[in-house]
Parts: C-alpha cells; structure tokens; sequence
C-alpha cells in the first residue's frame, strides 16, 4: 500500500493484508412523516475503506510520524491498484499501530474519501468503463444517393463516369453516379479472365445455358454484393429496384434472364 501526497510525495505503507473492507457513507436524506410518507433528498457520498498494513518493527516510529504529518491531509491513498475501488482520495479517519513481536508489527487503518456523486468523466469510449452508462453512439449504416449527399469535398474522379451507350474493353472500370460506387470485372488474374472467355466462348443450346451466361454476365460488371449475390442465384429482397439502380445494362441483363429462365421452366413443365 502506498500513499501520495498532494505535493507528488510517495509514502511506502507496506503489504496489505487480506480482508480488506469496502463501503460507502452516504449523505443523502430519507425522512418518514406522521403518515408514512417517506422523502428522500439525493446527496453525495464519500467511499470508506479499512486496511490492516504489515510494518516492519523497526519502521514503527517514522510510519507514526508520517501518518501523524497526514492527518488534515487530502491525499491519494492506492491499496491495489487493479481496482478502482481500492483507490481512495481523502482523509483517513483514524489509525492505530499494534506493536506485536518482531520482526513484523501491523497498523489498521480507516479511510474515508471526498464527498462525490455517481457523476463521472465521460470520454464516450467504447465499451463505457466498468458497465456505467456512457454517451457513446452508435450510428446505423444507410444508404446514401443524391438526395441525401448534399455536398462532399472527395471528387469522384477515379474513372470514367458510366454511359449506357459507350463501349468498353474487357476489364475496364467506372463509376456509377446512381450508386456512387466503382464497377468493374470481378476478375483479377489472367485465369480468371481466361475461364471468362471460355464461359463466353460456350454454346448455350438451351434457355438455361443462355440464362446462365447472362447470369455471369451480371455478377462480372456488376460493383454491388446484393447485385453480384443475385446474379450468382441467392434470393436478394428489393432485387428488381437494386437492378434499375445500377443501371439500364443490368436491367436489361435481369429482365432477359428472368424470360430465359421462365422459358426453360415452361419447356421443362411441357
């Protein structure tokens, strides 16, 4: 245990020992009327703490006259510091030393902190410090189209701006206004551009076979996951607005896959 003093002094106490106590002293008001009616005026509080210190024999006297020196003294009093409630600032109310045999006596100590409340400085961390309330929050991801972005200072300037009627070699990017994201081929190496030639060197001789190369078609240019997860067959909700969205190739691409497939169903059905 050790103690600091205000003016940055550091007193070595010595080890506690177990069975430390803890409380609190609390100045609020609770009083009871004729009638039963109970009111109670909140007011701070000032946490309490008992100690029993191990003190080398020989230490006895110069502890006294430290403890002695500290008696109308607001310092910082660290039992432990792991825990916060075992770091007190205030007064001790009170010491007493027991003189046992050598080489090892004890002094029991009684600590009483300044008045405080359940107030505290919030630096809006995440999580807020030992379960308290915190003023951290978090903001929900939405989507952002024109309407809402009212200015930026970031230009949009990485690649071209699409244009449905111009056209573009294999593996070119763009930006979609619409979106305000880039798209672009969703290969990366040359045997991904290889099996992508293959796909479309391919001879669909069925609805499905064409369907499935417009289905390629759509996740390789398209620059949005829901895009590219519908494309690839999952079930995406809002798929029909997501694809006007992106622009009228991928429109054009869905609604041709979704005829081809019918297709195949009614051929199948038949």
């Amino acid at each position: 245990m050790r103690v600091i003093t205000p003016d940055d002094r550091t007193i070595d106490l010595g080890p506690v020992e177990t069975g430390v106590t803890i409380g609190i002293v609390d100045y609020s008001r609770r009083e009871t009327d004729d009638f039963g009616v109970t009111t109670v005026i909140e007011r701070g509080f000032a946490r309490r703490v008992s100690v029993r210190v191990a003190v080398p024999f020989d230490s006895v006297d110069s502890l006294q006259r430290e403890l002695a020196g500290l008696r109308a003294v607001a310092a910082t009093w660290i039992i432990d510091d792991r825990f916060e409630s075992l770091t007190v600032t205030g007064f001790y109310k009170g010491f007493s030393l027991d003189l046992a045999c050598p080489p090892t006596s004890y002094c029991t100590l009684t600590i009483e902190g300044l008045t405080e409340t359940v107030a505290f400085d919030d630096e809006g961390q995440d999580p807020a410090p030992d379960m308290r309330p915190s003023t951290l929050r978090l903001l929900q991801p939405v989507d952002i189209d024109d309407d809402a972005l009212l200015a930026t200072s970031i230009p949009e300037n990485d690649y071209p701006v699409w244009d449905d009627e111009a056209i573009y070699s294999l593996g070119a990017r763009v930006i979609k206004i619409q979106t305000h994201r880039i798209s672009g081929p969703r290969y990366e190496t040359d045997a991904d551009r290889e099996d992508e030639r293959m796909l479309y060197r391919a001879r669909a001789k069925t609805p499905a076979g064409i369907a499935a190369q417009l289905r390629y078609a759509l996740y390789s240019n398209s620059g949005e996951l829901f895009l590219m997860a519908g494309a690839l067959g999952c079930e995406v909700p809002e798929m029909e607005d997501m694809v006007k969205m992106d622009g009228a190739v991928a429109e054009t691409l869905w609604t041709a896959i979704q005829s081809l497939e019918a297709m195949e169903a009614s051929d199948a059905g038949a």
